[in-house]
């Protein structure tokens, strides 16, 4: 009787198997047997479940093991210790020689030599935790790019590398799986009321530290980010998509977006020439499964963080899809009900489509990109600017980080000689790039913003800049993140200063508290002779007093040490607490620095962005813990 059920359970998992397939892949054609679908890996099917990441994860490595069509690469993980994964499509004999058709590739671009290379796309899900049909719609493309037997899908991989990222949010998504498969009832409920269907604050749209993901693509202040830009300009595609969810009662939505909120620093035959011709490619696809859909409204490409416009600054075309959202496993809209596996069928549909219609248009491709580096050109050499210099005497760290982020995407720069600039010269393949972070963009022809309206990096870093008009000499090329420069600290039997206009004086005071070091900050400013000179030292400078501590010389010493090594801070070593000008070190002018006892409220009715905002700083700029204490719970808080 037992295998009897046991047989009877198979056979019904099979045909539901079956009709899963009929429903997202209908006419397919033959699949390799030996591959397992999502749902016969996962063991129930695809939209009845909120998939791990974890099982993603997995299933990924399985069709890598079992397929050599698919290769897959963890490329990083996520503060919560989530792997991330991609994986690269192609035909076996491509992932034999994969790395030279990669050289092949980047090599080929400006002079569009790569008419017989492979043409490289990438395919993208998942960037918000809680807009999870992509993720799923990333299983399913995995496994028809792996299993399907058809000639259309061998030409694909005969004429292309598919890269693939299924989830770029595992943080998020997991938070918001855990929360729909919580609250999934036997049967689902459709009622937008139900609590499936309303997460409780931050929600799973952000990463571990309740951050939109889809903003930092430009900001890369995340790992998650920074892994994944690598891994762009490791392949640096023609064509990447970013796949989204939005309101329940929406359709879905495609690109070409709203003709006026396109960026003027992109060349403009990118917007009219390759968008509406892949929307044909997406309206056919959505209009075979019978699909309402929408274009040209409510999204932009102004912002170059978008995972659908930073493409567009490196010669690509990024394309957004936006799927009217189940929030759950089914809810109610105004016409009729939305499942989960409707909304991810769309996903799926889109994702063939794109493949279809890059390598139809894979002509039109190579022409953009030899065009988008011919443009960059003749802009460079028209240019009044030839290039910016910048850079803060001051302060080395902040320099540092601003380099740092060029370097990530690629930007070129350079040493200014007998100097403590940086230079960055408007003459170069990244030139579109070079523009959009330094350049200050005024007019657009609209005055409505979909989201990010500002984006000069340099103005964020508050770094003095020059406009650069005529040709100046190089010094060395950068190549990588600056290296770290903190001086030797010396000894002293007296007290320690450091000037506060470096980027990570916070950093450093905080390092030192942490070691019961008791720190002072000058009010006024002095001047001192240090190594025999004289240094002036302004406001909010500190001091360090040798005598007026709980640790002795040599435990202070090794703790100020630790500090500025970590904090890559410059201290200097005082015999005396008489000063050249300005206020003495023991003047009432110092002043002690408490150790700071942060909490912040948190939950509804906090904005989880700026909440989160505040978080990433003090935990991984200051190095400093901070109490989250949701607002319910504030009355019970001993403040004391």
């Amino acid at each position: 009787m037992k295998k009897l059920h046991l047989l009877c359970s198979a056979l019904l998992f099979t045909l539901t198997v079956l009709a899963q397939e009929n429903y997202f892949y209908p006419n397919a054609g033959k699949f390799n047997p030996a591959i397992p679908t999502p749902a016969q890996f996962l063991g129930y099917n695809i939209g009845e479940q909120h998939t791990r990441h974890e099982r993603i994860v997995e299933y990924i490595k399985e069709l890598d093991r079992l397929s050599d069509r698919v290769s897959s690469e963890i490329i990083g993980e996520t503060f919560e210790h989530r792997a991330q994964i991609t994986a690269v499509f192609t035909d076996p004999k491509h992932h034999q020689n994969i790395e030279s058709i990669r050289e092949a590739h980047l090599a080929g671009q400006k002079n569009g030599a790569t008419k017989n290379v492979p043409l490289v796309i990438h395919l993208a899900y998942n960037v918000h935790g809680n807009e999870p049909s992509s993720s799923e719609a990333a299983m399913l493309t995995a496994y028809y790019l792996t299993a399907s037997e058809s000639e259309e899908t061998k030409q694909w991989l005969s004429q292309m590398v598919i890269t693939m990222d299924p989830n770029i949010n595992p943080d998020g998504r997991d938070r918001h799986t855990s929360w729909a498969n919580m609250h999934k009832g036997f049967p689902p409920v459709a009622d937008p009321n139900d609590r499936e269907h309303n997460e409780i604050w931050p929600g799973g749209r952000f990463n571990h530290y309740w951050f939109d993901l889809n903003r930092d693509w430009y900001l890369a202040t995340f790992p998650e980010t920074r892994n994944r830009i690598n891994f762009f300009h490791k392949w640096r595609p023609y064509v990447q998509t970013d796949h989204h969810e939005m309101g329940t009662n929406s359709t879905f939505y495609f690109d070409p977006g709203e003709e006026a909120s396109n960026n003027p620093v992109v060349p403009g035959y990118l917007y009219k020439n390759i968008y509406p011709k892949f929307a044909e490619y997406f309206t056919k696809a959505a209009n075979n499964i019978g699909s309402m859909y929408f274009t040209k409204e409510a999204f932009d490409k102004l912002y170059p963080g978008y995972g659908s416009s930073y493409i567009n600054f490196y010669g690509g075309a990024g394309f957004l899809f936006e799927q009217g959202s189940s929030r759950g496993h089914v809810q109610e809209t105004t016409t009729i009900p939305i499942t989960f596996a409707f909304t991810i069928r769309n996903q799926f549909t889109a994702s063939l489509a794109t493949i279809k219609a890059s390598l139809a248009e894979k002509d039109a491709l190579l022409d953009l990109r030899k065009n988008f580096y011919e443009t960059a050109k003749k802009q460079a050499e028209a240019s009044v600017i030839k290039g910016y210099a910048f850079g803060d005497p001051n302060d080395y760290n902040r320099t540092k980080a601003f380099v740092d982020l060029l370097q990530i995407h690629r930007v070129d720069v350079y040493e200014v000689p007998n100097s403590k600039q940086f230079y960055v010269p408007v003459a170069q393949d990244n030139h579109i790039m070079v523009r959009t972070i330094f350049e200050n963009q005024i007019p657009y022809k609209d005055s409505s913003f979909y989201d990010a309206s500002t984006w000069s990096l340099i103005h964020a870093y508050g770094l003095p800049f020059t406009e650069v008009k005529t040709t100046m000499p190089l010094g060395n090329k950068i190549s990588g993140p600056l290296p770290a420069i903190t001086s030797e600290v010396t000894k002293s039997s007296y007290a320690y200063l450091i000037d506060n206009a470096d980027y990570n004086t916070h950093q450093f005071i905080y390092a030192l508290q942490k070691q019961q070091v008791i720190v002072q900050t000058a009010t006024r400013p002095f001047s001192t002779t240090v190594n025999g000179k004289e240094k002036k030292f302004g406001y909010g400078s500190l001091v360090i007093s040798v005598q007026q501590q709980r640790l002795n010389a040599d435990e202070l010493y090794s703790a100020i040490q630790k500090a500025a090594t970590v904090s890559n801070i410059t201290v200097h070593a005082v015999p005396t607490g008489f000063n050249l000008s300005g206020v003495d070190l023991g003047s009432n002018y110092v002043r002690t620095l408490k150790k700071p006892e942060a909490v912040m409220l948190i939950g509804t009715g906090v904005a989880a962005g700026e909440a989160g905002e505040v978080w990433h700083l003090l935990d991984q700029r200051l190095g400093m813990p901070i109490t989250k204490v949701d607002i319910l719970n504030f009355s019970r808080l001993d403040l004391a």
